[in-house]
């Protein structure tokens, strides 16, 4: 998982490596150098550009761009992971993974695209979160730390990772771009 700032946007990434260990977590590292590098302005283009990079083994992604220009998230995800919107406008809803894996070539990538304002609360993460997960059953109102305790205590997989990127959406006019 990573976020950063290129030009004004904010990106994030969420990865889940096939397998664990030292191996995985090299190859997530690899991934995640790549996504970073300078490239296309869009998700969709910049996952599609490196689709042919030699990992080693499959990998799920999310590549998310919030940009200047207007407060929307794009947002592409291949495989096990999954996008909830917890609170705010469009809320509750999910966005699955297309099936495909970062392992050499991806389907026809169709980006995500989620109007952002202020009050709205964005789950990101991996299949080590049951997709079950009712979010609803929850306290509202919750701190990042305590809830994603809560998720992880309540719907974790116990054989499996867990990767979680909370998004709280202050003011959906600007970003504070600061890694």
């Amino acid at each position: 998982m990573a976020w950063w700032s290129e030009a004004e946007a904010l990106w994030i990434a969420l990865l889940d490596v096939a397998g664990h260990g030292d191996a995985a977590a090299a190859i997530a590292t690899s991934a995640i150098a790549l996504l970073r590098a300078p490239g296309p302005a869009q998700p969709t283009a910049r996952l599609g550009f490196h689709q042919s990079a030699p990992l080693g083994r499959p990998v799920a992604v999310a590549l998310g761009r919030l940009g200047p220009e207007a407060p929307v998230l794009e947002l592409v995800m291949v495989g096990n992971v999954r996008l909830q919107l917890l609170s705010g406008p469009g809320s509750p809803s999910m966005h699955e993974g297309q099936a495909g894996m970062w392992a050499g070539h991806f389907p026809n990538l169709r980006p995500v695209r989620v109007p952002l304002g202020p009050g709205q609360r964005l789950l990101l993460h991996s299949d080590g979160l049951a997709s079950t997960t009712r979010l609803d059953a929850l306290p509202s109102g919750m701190s990042p730390r305590p809830l994603l305790s809560a998720l992880a205590a309540r719907w974790g997989r116990p054989h499996d990772d867990l990767s979680c990127l909370l998004l709280d959406i202050f003011d959906g006019n600007r970003w504070p771009l600061a890694d």
